[in-house]
């Protein structure tokens, strides 16, 4: 049995992958919402950006959530009433004892 990696609490939302003129595109009208105890969320850079005269700031976390989360690259996480982005592939960690096997997941919040 693993050890819970925080107190936090996030929701991850995941929509199914339909076929739109031939590509892939998330319908997030119909996507599902499923809850992950057991978390830690923390911040971990910012920065601003100018791009075609729009002045955007991106914020980016570190999610530690269990090793059991299922969340995938796609997802997007709720937490502290702000709504992130997987970025990239979650990555998986395993320990020797399976004790403190975790999940890290890069999360990024575009603004403006």
């Amino acid at each position: 049995m693993s050890v819970p990696h925080g107190w936090d609490t996030v929701t991850v939302t995941r929509a199914p992958v339909v076929n739109d003129r031939g590509t892939g595109v998330r319908d997030w009208a119909n996507a599902t919402v499923t809850t992950v105890a057991g978390c830690n969320v923390q911040p971990s850079s910012t920065s601003r950006e100018f791009g075609d005269r729009v002045l955007q700031t991106r914020d980016a976390w570190t999610l530690f959530a269990p090793a059991s989360c299922g969340i995938e690259a796609g997802d997007r996480i709720g937490f502290d009433g702000r709504q992130f982005e997987v970025d990239g592939q979650p990555q998986p960690h395993r320990s020797p004892t399976g004790r403190i096997d975790h999940v890290t997941c890069q999360l990024v919040e575009w603004r403006g």
